[in-house]
């Protein structure tokens, strides 16, 4: 993994130069924003939701989030904007029926959870988030988060079919098996916008997905290093998302791109 910003991240970059045929795409929590407490202070930064407006008129972008869709429509301009949620399940064009037996799925799910102490005595401390297609348990506030984390660990194998879970910053997400996931809604965003080309940026386990597919055409980048992530580039924090931006906006429209030296910040 090396840094976006350094002469191989810049070498990297350019192959995406004054091609109209790229995809953007970007998860939102804690890579479009920062992380929060509360879900609902996450909002885009004005220079963030500029940034993400005039890049849409030059190439094909897309918020990919773990997010409902109707939570990501509040927060993110969709003029233009290609808008994914539930880790990859909503707003793509799947089959109907198979998306429906997901619903039907996590709706069993749901129930059984409400009914329970799911994360033991920090129950009521945490969150059951139902997206409809997926569900997510929230224990960043609870009194001993890893008891918390532990016990929802414990209670996970009661559920059938098995989840697939897919872990996040004081999250787990329960996900239907063989529903889409990121990775997947990637390839499909190439393939529907006739896409050569594509950036992936995320932060964390949920955007794997995308970060293991290898292939060249898509270049990964992760915020924060992580030598276990599959990610081809990183990003020290989240702050620099505004400067990655600034530089494919100043790429899109034809001007050269900055040096290493210029955009490397401590």
């Amino acid at each position: 993994m090396q840094y976006l910003f350094s002469k191989e991240g810049n070498d990297a970059l350019g192959f995406l130069k004054n091609n109209r045929a790229n995809l953007y795409a970007f998860d939102f929590d804690g890579t479009l924003t920062g992380i929060f407490r509360r879900p609902m202070d996450a909002l885009l930064s004005d220079s963030t939701r500029h940034a993400l407006e005039q890049l849409a008129k030059a190439a094909s972008v897309a918020v990919v989030s773990g997010r409902a869709l109707s939570s990501l429509q509040t927060l993110v301009p969709t003029e233009g904007i290609w808008l994914v949620g539930n880790h990859g399940i909503e707003g793509m064009h799947w089959d109907p029926e198979f998306v429906g037996r997901i619903r039907e799925i996590t709706n069993g799910w749901s129930k059984i959870l409400t009914n329970s102490d799911w994360a033991g005595r920090d129950t009521n401390h945490c969150e059951l988030e139902d997206k409809i297609f997926t569900l997510s348990l929230h224990y960043r506030n609870a009194l001993n988060p890893e008891a918390a984390r532990q016990a929802i660990f414990d209670f996970i194998p009661r559920l059938q079919p098995a989840p697939r879970t897919v872990f996040g910053k004081y999250v787990i997400n329960l996900v239907p098996p063989q529903a889409p996931d990121k990775g997947q809604a990637i390839l499909e965003m190439m393939k529907l916008s006739h896409s050569t080309q594509a950036l992936y940026v995320g932060d964390d386990c949920t955007d794997e997905d995308v970060f293991r597919l290898g292939q060249s055409s898509i270049l990964t980048v992760r915020i924060g290093q992580d030598p276990e992530s599959q990610a081809r580039f990183y990003l020290k924090t989240q702050t620099e998302m505004d400067l990655l931006l600034e530089c494919l906006l100043r790429q899109s429209n034809s001007a050269e791109l900055p040096l290493a030296g210029s955009i490397n910040k401590s």
